[in-house]
Order: C-alpha cells, then sequence, then structure tokens
C-alpha cells in the first residue's frame, strides 16, 4: 500500500509584477486565498466528486514575492483512491496551480523586450526536492493598441438617428496624438464595409460622405473640421459570391488625434432587413463593428423611373468630382456587346446619370453611336447589362485603357422581368448589378509632369546633370510642400 506526505510547491514571482490571482485543480478548481502581505491563509477544498464527502485544507504562505503552497496528505490520497478505484497504486493525479499576475509600472517597460522570469519548486514534508522549474516571458509596451477605434451611434435599424437610410460610423485615429511613422507626414487607414446582396430581396450601400475632425481624446469630443484638401478618401467596391464589399482607404495627417465620420446611403425595398460589419485597419491594428441589422427606412423601388449615377472623380480626392470625361455606352444584345451612344460627358457635377421606366414604352439612349452627344444622361432598359468605356478623361487626368476604362453595370428589377427579361452574358460580374438610388465613383489618376527627352551621346553627360538636378528640385519641393502642409495641420 503506498503511503502520502505533505507536498509543498514554492512560487517565485518576478520582481516588478504583483499577484492577481492564483487557482488549485486536482479534479476540481478552486481560487485559492493569498495573503495581501507576509502571512498565511488558509482555503478548505470540498465537493469535488473524486473527494467524496470528504474536505480539505490548502496553505498559502507569504512572503515577500515568494509562495508557499502546501498540499496535504490526505488530500493526495483521497484523490488517488476516488480517481483510481481498486487501482489506485497506478493511478496517476494531476495537479494545476494556474499563477496570474500583473506588471506594476507599464511605463517602465521599453519598445524592447522585457524579460519576467518566475521559479516554481516541488518538493514534500520528508525534505525531499522533486524538481525545479522556471518560465520566462518577453514582454514589450504597445503604445500604440488604441490608435484606431471604430464605433457607430445607429439608431435600433442601425440607421443614424432622425436620417433615414443613412448608416453612420466614427474613428477616432491616433488619439495620443503619436508621430506612429517616422517615414511619412501621413497614415493610411483601410476600411471595409460588408454585406450580404440578396437577389430575392436586394440592398446596397453606397458611400454617403466622409468628414474628418481634429479630436480631444482628454473629453471624447470632436473639433475643428479638417479641410478636404488635409486627407483624401477613396472609395471602392468588390463582390464575392452574395458577400459585397464596399472600400474605403483614408489617409490622414500623422501626430494628430482626429475623428473620422462617414455614412452609407442604403436603398433597398421598405423594411428589407441586412446584417453588415464593417472593420478598419491600421498599422496592423483592427477594430469594427459586427452583426450589425440595418433596415430599409424608405423605399426607393416604389417610383416607376429607376436612377443610378456615377461619379467621376479625382482618385486621391473623391470629393473633387470632374466635369468634362467623355464615354462610350454599349449594351448586350444576348451575343455580343453593340454600341448604343457616342461621348456621353460628364456635367458640373461631375455626373452621368442613366433612367429605367417600367413602362413597355421605354426607349433606350438615342444618339447616333457614330456622333458625340456630349450629354450627361441617358435612357436604358431595367435587367439588361451594359458597359460604360471612357474615351477620354478631364483635361489633366490620364484616360485609363483595357479593362480598367471599362464600368459595367445593370438596373435590377425583378417585378419588371415580364416586360423586360434578365439580359446579360454568363461572365457578368456580380457587383455590377445594381438597384434603384445606387451611386457609384469612376475614379481618375493626375497626369505627372514629363522631362523632354534629347538623344544623341554627345548629350550624355549633360541628360545625366539635367536628370540630377531636376531631381534635387523636385526633392526639395516635395520637402517644401510637406512642412508647409505639416504647418498648415499643425496651424488649425
Amino acid at each position: 500500500m503506498n503511503s502520502y506526505v505533505d507536498l509543498t510547491i514554492t512560487e517565485r514571482l518576478p520582481s516588478g509584477v504583483s499577484l492577481s490571482s492564483m487557482s488549485f485543480n486536482m479534479g476540481g478548481e478552486v481560487n485559492l486565498l493569498v495573503p495581501s502581505s507576509d502571512g498565511t491563509a488558509v482555503t478548505t477544498i470540498a465537493g469535488w466528486w473524486n473527494l467524496g464527502d470528504k474536505s480539505f485544507q490548502v496553505t498559502v504562505t507569504r512572503s515577500g514575492n515568494v509562495l508557499t503552497i502546501v498540499v496535504p496528505a490526505g488530500l493526495l490520497s483521497t484523490v488517488a483512491v476516488y480517481g483510481g478505484g481498486n487501482n489506485a497504486s497506478w493511478y496517476k493525479a494531476k495537479l494545476l496551480l494556474d499563477v496570474r499576475a500583473t506588471i506594476d509600472d507599464v511605463s517602465a517597460l521599453g519598445k524592447t523586450a522585457t524579460v519576467f522570469k518566475n521559479t516554481a519548486r516541488l518538493s514534500d514534508s520528508t525534505g525531499k526536492d522533486w524538481d525545479e522549474k522556471s518560465q520566462s516571458q518577453k514582454i514589450t509596451r504597445d503604445d500604440e493598441w488604441d490608435i484606431v477605434k471604430k464605433s457607430s451611434s445607429s439608431d435600433q435599424n442601425g440607421q443614424d438617428s432622425g436620417k433615414q437610410n443613412l448608416v453612420p460610423y466614427s474613428i477616432v485615429v491616433n488619439p495620443n496624438a503619436m508621430d506612429l511613422d517616422k517615414n511619412s507626414d501621413t497614415l493610411t487607414l483601410n476600411d471595409e464595409f460588408t454585406y450580404d446582396y440578396k437577389e430575392s430581396n436586394p440592398v446596397e450601400f453606397n458611400l454617403n460622405e466622409v468628414k474628418v475632425y481634429r479630436y480631444d481624446s482628454a473629453s471624447g469630443t470632436k473639433g475643428e473640421e479638417l479641410d478636404s484638401s488635409d486627407y483624401t478618401a477613396t472609395p471602392t467596391s468588390s463582390a464575392s459570391g452574395d458577400k459585397r464589399v464596399n472600400g474605403l482607404t483614408i489617409t490622414v495627417p500623422d501626430s494628430t488625434a482626429l475623428l473620422i465620420e462617414y455614412s452609407y446611403k442604403v436603398v433597398g425595398q421598405q423594411n428589407a432587413t441586412v446584417q453588415v460589419s464593417n472593420n478598419v485597419t491600421m498599422k496592423g491594428k483592427t477594430s469594427g463593428v459586427s452583426g450589425q441589422s440595418v433596415k430599409v427606412a424608405e423605399s426607393h423601388g416604389d417610383a416607376q423611373i429607376t436612377k443610378m449615377s456615377f461619379y467621376k472623380a479625382d482618385s486621391k480626392d473623391p470629393s473633387n468630382r470632374l466635369e468634362g470625361a467623355f464615354f462610350d455606352l454599349y449594351k448586350w444584345d444576348g451575343t455580343d456587346w453593340v454600341h448604343l451612344c457616342k461621348g456621353l460627358r460628364t456635367g458640373s457635377k461631375g455626373a452621368i446619370t442613366f433612367s429605367a421606366a417600367k413602362d413597355s414604352g421605354n426607349k433606350e439612349c438615342e444618339e447616333n453611336p457614330n456622333e458625340v452627344c456630349g450629354i450627361s444622361s441617358a435612357t436604358i432598359r431595367l435587367n439588361e447589362a451594359y458597359k460604360l468605356v471612357e474615351t477620354q478623361a478631364p483635361e489633366g487626368y490620364i484616360t485609363p485603357s483595357g479593362d480598367d476604362a471599362i464600368h459595367y453595370f445593370m438596373l435590377r428589377d425583378k417585378t419588371a422581368e415580364s416586360t423586360f427579361p434578365l439580359t446579360k452574358p454568363d461572365d457578368f460580374p456580380t457587383d455590377a448589378i445594381h438597384i434603384g438610388g445606387f451611386e457609384g465613383y469612376v475614379l481618375n489618376d493626375k497626369e505627372t509632369a514629363k522631362l523632354p527627352s534629347t538623344g544623341g551621346m554627345g548629350d550624355a553627360w549633360f541628360i545625366g546633370g539635367g536628370v540630377l538636378t531636376v531631381l534635387v528640385a523636385s526633392f526639395g519641393l516635395a520637402e517644401s510642400l510637406k512642412n508647409a502642409k505639416r504647418s498648415k495641420v499643425s496651424q488649425k
């Protein structure tokens, strides 16, 4: 028959930490009482399945950062008998001691790892030492843990109270106004708004507006609004199956506490409900709002005329909408793309608007495909596939080519399928199918200045020197602009 003796565990906590809790487990779990200063505390253990109706006392003695835990022999033998039954001689019981501590002064931690080492020794009442183990943890201070935090001020329908069909969000950026990027004066945030698009009851979301304010972290309030030239907000869209993602890339000044407020406009049939999630990431830190339910408060689907718009805008500043971009319009006729009209032109607000009526007398764009029509709106048919091809960018901007110049779209209305059957190619992108009220962006990059080219070996040294001179001058100008921009932001 085996004999049992008291078991002693000696835990030495590392310096610079305070004990927060210590639990003991041998088939059941209990939090052990620990003296707050030097002394002894006793915890009674009872009611575990492997103790029967017996109870035992575990003592914890404290001397500074050294904790001595004594587990009585009776507890060990009882656990062995109940756990192993008639085979108690071979039964191995597991003892788990979980010790948790908090760091006393986080500000003392550095960007490089601080090592915390604790040691535990196992012995028994006969004086025998069984083993000693140590554990080291490397911990670094993360000053940037709260550099980005997203929230939504929506009502029970997931919308802005008092403003129908708007879903609002806000992001607190860099609340401590730290210099987060030593190599740049700006920070970039990537925002993703994700939702399900159901063909049976479609709901879509469009970016409504973006505003950036200074932020007072002490009071939690917003201050002066930044000029639109001090930041950029570039929207994108994509789809995978029934999932749609509205992307938003926002570039803001570094070393500045900011509050970004923006909203999405929801369009669809009244009372249609959809689950959305929204996450923002900056410098590897992510904050989000998930599982939000949004209900359409006001329908766009009951009107006889259904409209949608594309806005031509600067890729660095989509609030700068551009007049004077030209597009050609094509339609899918069931087998191929047919040229409908030439030279649709963005108007003073940078928009081209398409409309479709539900009655059978609806006519398509009637302009001659061989002549520039120069108008900023066109009539199309519901449930049919179209593509808009950019042929000329606004003055001062780059005209895209290939797939970058093509923008597919369809105005979908299931209730009108008897009059306008669904017509589209098999590979038509799912995120190009829209319902009434949709607004999208077509973005252009600005042209950049080019150096004049010259030829001949005799000019090689001159050209090299000329390029070097231009590069130095450009660098100086860039630095001046960066300093001027920094000064502009800091003085507001």
